[in-house]
């Protein structure tokens, strides 16, 4: 390794490939600084929710500065702050009322509650103390008035929204739970994916661990149903995007990425995936094929949501962005045409060798330390 010869007093305690990386990405965050529309947040985005509506124009922000902000798409500005937590909040869920309207928010955090907010006042009406780790993730259940929440505790709680009753406590999964959704609008059962490498299905009433899918090799980060063609899409740290079908719980499409996928969203025939190297990648559903890449972030890509072929995307670097899938006029959006090095895809989920339950010494997966340093790393 070369010796470090700055005269800066910041360089002092990085290697030479530390200080390359990060004036690396201080060319890029220039480059792309202006791209998409950008709504600068002050703090990292660790999560988005859009507010659904006939003219959808409102999403909420979950950040890394303890706060949740509910900005105006098109105006750029914020409408609401919400604050109260005293840690990074991960997760934003939201109530509506039966006019259709955003009355209340479930949010979690790294300060290890849930709290539920009335959206007019921006007050805490209800705190929920029923984890004992960081908050991962939040899904609300409308028809009971419930909650499915998913902690670093590795544990899943089901608890009541008015009277913060637990009713179930489950403890299948051997590492944090990483994300949480339901399979249907019947909301009978639902899946958890975890930084196990699981993905695990529930049956909300009981408790029971339905089925256990095995196939991805470390860290699942997110997943989504998709009710219509009876799939369930899942990404992770081992650098896949797969595809399994509900029907015979198989995984059926695998498609190889260059880098963590972080996050992902269905729009129409393609998957669509926010990664820990800053870009977005689109795919073509029919074939796995790469079909067009963003890249207007200059670090992690944490969430996604669409309206119509508009694609809204947070990022740890601090801002809210968009395209629409059908521009290509933009340097930073390649579209694929003949690609020698394609991403592969697989029909079939690869074989491994099975590896050991963690114990309690364990305490993070490599994946889940270099979350946690990029997180409390305030550059």
């Amino acid at each position: 390794m070369n010796a470090n010869v700055s005269n800066q007093a910041s360089d002092f305690f990085e290697t030479d490939a530390e200080i390359e990386k990060r004036l690396a990405k201080d060319k890029k965050s220039k480059e792309v600084e202006n791209l998409g529309e950008p709504i600068k947040i002050t703090s990292k985005v660790l999560n988005m929710t859009l507010v659904r509506g006939e003219n959808p124009k409102y999403a909420y922000v979950a950040e890394s500065g303890f706060l949740i902000r509910k900005i105006n798409l098109e105006s750029g500005k914020t409408v609401k702050l919400f604050k109260g937590h005293t840690g990074p909040v991960t997760c934003v869920e939201i109530i509506y009322n039966s006019q259709g309207e955003d009355e209340f928010i479930l949010t979690g955090s790294w300060d290890k509650t849930i709290k539920k907010w009335d959206v007019k006042t921006k007050e805490i009406v209800k705190e929920y103390t029923v984890h004992t780790d960081f908050i991962k993730c939040i899904a609300y259940e409308p028809i009971h008035n419930t909650f499915i929440s998913g902690s670093s505790d590795k544990t899943i709680r089901h608890v009541e929204v008015d009277s913060g009753n637990q009713i179930k406590y489950l403890t299948e999964h051997t590492r944090a739970v990483e994300d949480i959704c339901f399979e249907d609008y019947t909301y009978t059962t639902f899946y958890t994916c975890s930084s196990d490498s699981t993905i695990k299905k529930w049956n909300l009433e009981t408790g029971e661990c339905l089925y256990t899918f095995a196939g991805h090799l470390t860290s699942v980060y997110k997943i989504l149903c998709d009710v219509e063609e009876n799939n369930l899409w899942s990404v992770s740290a081992d650098k896949t995007v797969r595809r399994w079908d509900l029907d015979t719980l198989k995984n059926d499409l695998t498609i190889d990425q260059e880098d963590f996928v972080k996050t992902c969203i269905k729009v129409g025939g393609n998957i669509i995936t926010g990664s820990r190297d800053d870009k977005i990648r689109i795919y073509d559903i029919s074939t796995g094929k790469l079909i067009k890449v963003v890249d207007f972030h200059f670090d992690e890509v944490t969430s996604l949501f669409n309206i119509k072929s508009i694609v809204f995307s947070g990022s740890l670097d601090c801002t809210v962005k968009r395209f629409d899938l059908l521009d290509n006029t933009s340097k930073f959006i390649t579209e694929v045409k003949v690609v020698e090095n394609q991403p592969k895809t697989k029909a079939k989920t690869k074989k491994k060798t099975p590896k050991p339950t963690p114990t309690g010494d364990d305490l993070f997966t490599a994946e889940e330390l270099a979350e946690l340093e990029e997180l409390m790393n305030d550059d």
